[in-house]
């Protein structure tokens, strides 16, 4: 484990693991942690600022963590559990905070932040997952949930699932969760204003959602349960438009504007 302080560049090699982690930190109270078990994982965690926070741990081969904070009391946790999996993690402004936690082999996430007071989520428990999370403004949240907890309590693995985020402005919401051991599912919310709000679900398989929103205190919901091979499409432009799409069966189509 390392701990490191302000001003200070790390690479360790662990002999009998082939493990490689680089720190490098500049500015004032900054603090990172690094803890990898396996066979040639590799870290980066950079920050440039002051009362930054990283954490990484990986457990498994051959993972990749990337951390990259530039500015001041910015968080970020990455936590790998497998083989395979790549993480970077990119925040630029002050008090953002990313986590990350994965459960599987080949996953794949990105998570980059500019702004202000920015929160982003994001969870894989499957094998060849994909996330990418952008937010630019203040006050955004975006939770990426791929095969998260069933009602039972138990975790459900899923596969080849991506989710894509993207919010511009200040204050949107966007949650996508994709669970019950679903495969083969896209999800995708673009939201460019302010006090947006985006919630997709995806139950089954090789189901696709978009929600596309450009305005301000616009609110779109799409349910995907049970059946597979379906499609939703919602955009809104404007002001305070609110939609509300459900599919449950195979083969639906829904298209809102």
């Amino acid at each position: 484990i390392l701990s490191i302080s302000a001003m200070l560049v790390v690479s360790a090699v662990a002999v009998a693991q082939s493990n490689v982690s680089t720190v490098g930190q500049t500015g004032m109270s900054n603090d990172a942690a690094v803890s990898q078990t396996g066979l040639s994982n590799g870290s980066n965690v950079l920050q440039n600022g002051d009362v930054n926070n990283g954490d990484v741990m990986q457990l498994g081969d051959l993972n990749i963590a990337d951390m990259d904070q530039v500015g001041d009391s910015n968080s970020a946790s990455i936590s790998q559990v497998g083989s395979y999996n790549d993480n970077g993690t990119n925040q630029l402004g002050d008090f953002n905070t990313a986590v990350v936690g994965v459960n599987g082999d080949d996953n794949f996430s990105r998570t980059m932040q500019d702004g202000t007071s920015n929160f982003s989520d994001s969870w894989q428990n499957g094998n060849d997952n994909i996330i990418n999370t952008t937010q630019v403004g203040v006050g955004n949240s975006a939770y990426a949930h791929q095969n998260s907890y069933s009602g039972s309590g138990t975790s459900s693995p899923g596969d080849s699932n991506e989710i894509a985020q993207d919010q511009t402005g200040d204050y949107n919401y966007s949650h996508v969760d994709q669970y019950f051991s679903a495969d083969l599912n896209l999800a995708e919310t673009t939201q460019d204003g302010n006090y947006n709000s985006s919630s997709i679900s995806q139950g089954s398989d090789s189901n696709e959602a978009y929600s596309v929103q450009d305005g301000d205190s616009n609110q779109s919901y799409i349910g995907q349960y049970v059946g597979d091979f379906n499609y939703a499409l919602t955009t809104q432009t404007g002001a305070m438009h609110n939609s509300s799409v459900s599919q449950n069966g195979a083969s639906n189509i829904s298209n809102v504007t």
